[in-house]
């Protein structure tokens, strides 16, 4: 059997048929099979989870109540057999399929959509996804009543969303200190931190049920490096509470 010899162990690579007790192909189709399982159940609690609302005032307080940071995300995949050119995305430089991302502060991707063509813009998926409708219908509004009350909460995104309703963006032109360029410098570090987002995966539901483990595995840790980021402040549910 092949071996490695590392500080003086001895480490051995067994072939994935002794460790399971069946071929490689069978494992395959296992895991395509639980994946498949996994997103029929589970993929609308992905798509919107309406229990994440309740993390407002996390971020920023009063001052500025941010529940959660929306982005776009593209997915690296082998080159098509066919229309190729639906996937390739000339910014990126490569072939993908694209996400539309919103991660709270309790460490959880609570709301996942996509996949779509990585050429898509990250303001055409969110008015694809319908989130902006979700948010009228959670603050029980008519989307064509311009007024907005005081008590709506906010994600925060690039300027990308900034026409879009529920969502803040960094303020444009914000310099020489003050209020303004105090509060572009302090959500700039939160995205970043939100930035820190699930591996690579080539296959889109293999992206999306990896993003729902990354969260089983967030809720069962009770912690991961998003949340540690935001202290004592926000944590993130049981799994239990997360399934429910």
């Amino acid at each position: 059997m092949p071996g490695v010899r590392n500080k003086g162990t001895l480490h051995v690579t067994l072939p994935a048929g002794i460790i399971f007790g069946v071929s490689r192909s069978q494992i395959s189709s296992i895991v395509s099979d639980l994946a498949l399982f996994l997103y029929e159940k589970y993929h609308q609690k992905l798509l919107w989870d309406h229990n994440r609302l309740l993390y407002s005032q996390h971020v920023l307080g009063e001052s500025m109540e941010i529940w959660g940071f929306i982005d776009g995300t593209v997915r690296p995949i082998a080159r098509p057999t066919e229309d190729q050119r639906l996937y390739y995305s000339g910014h990126k430089g490569y072939h993908g399929i694209k996400y539309q991302s919103i991660m709270t502060p309790d460490g959880l991707i609570s709301s996942l959509y996509g996949p779509e063509f990585s050429p898509k813009g990250d303001w055409k998926l969110w008015q694809e996804s319908e989130v902006e409708q979700i948010l009228w219908r959670v603050f029980a509004l008519n989307p064509e009543n311009d007024s907005e009350p005081k008590d709506v909460i906010y994600l925060y995104g690039d300027p990308a969303y900034a026409p879009s309703y529920g969502i803040r963006a960094p303020y444009r032109a914000a310099r020489g200190g003050g209020v303004q360029e105090a509060s572009n410098v302090v959500m700039s570090k939160y995205r970043i931190v939100r930035m820190q987002k699930v591996g690579l995966s080539p296959v889109a539901v293999n992206y999306i049920i990896a993003v729902l483990l990354w969260n089983y595995q967030t809720c069962l840790r009770q912690r991961n490096q998003i949340s540690d980021h935001f202290g004592n402040r926000v944590r993130p549910p049981s799994l239990e509470t997360y399934l429910s």
